[in-house]
């Protein structure tokens, strides 16, 4: 097995017939999901579950059927504000999947208790492009980041297939996606992207 890793994203080469990248948002989806988070069971704790241990202790069953078909509304709409993005920011792992064998493209993103997924044939791609982006920061100097994708033949369509900060190892999977696929690989910066 043949392994690379770079800033963001992972990738293994799996013999000579699949290449696995992991997507790694980083610690950015802690810092502002785990807050989210728990500000969402936090809220829906306190005025959802104590709501309902308050009328049970009252004696008052019928009530919670009855009279909490409102405040249930809203707690469950403002607890799904919060809970939702902050599970999707600390539990969303990426991963796609290219299978020369089975001549397809697995994209998954998984949120630990669910996931979603789109399966494409490699026939429908043409080539596998580098994009590189330039972040400015009002604090100090901006980041490069460089997306590896393939491209679809019929329209402006693609896969991400990974991020990286690291220039060097975006061109490495790159070239080996190149390399499973047969598809040349090409770079283009920013600029370029832009213009066109």
């Amino acid at each position: 097995m043949f392994k690379r890793s770079s800033v963001n994203d992972k990738w293994i080469q799996e013999g000579k017939e699949r290449i696995v990248v992991t997507g790694n948002p980083g610690a950015g989806r802690y810092i502002f999901g785990i807050p989210w988070l728990l500000f969402g069971v936090y809220f829906l704790y306190r005025y959802l579950i104590m709501g309902i241990v308050e009328y049970i202790q009252a004696g008052d069953i019928i009530g919670i059927f009855t009279g909490a078909l409102g405040w249930l509304a809203i707690i469950l709409i403002f607890g799904g504000i919060f809970i939702v993005p902050g599970w999707a920011l600390v539990f969303l792992r990426r991963k796609v999947v290219i299978d020369a064998l089975q001549r397809e493209v697995d994209e998954k993103n998984d949120f630990l208790i669910f996931s979603r997924g789109k399966s494409h044939l490699l026939a429908n791609f043409d080539r596998i492009l580098l994009v590189e982006t330039y972040s400015r920061s009002k604090d100090g100097p901006g980041i490069y980041m460089h997306d590896i994708r393939l491209m679809a033949k019929e329209a402006q369509e693609y896969v991400l297939v990974g991020v990286m900060q690291d220039e060097a190892e975006a061109e490495r999977l790159g070239q080996a996606v190149s390399e499973l696929t047969g598809l040349p690989f090409s770079v283009q910066e920013e600029t370029e992207l832009l213009a066109k």
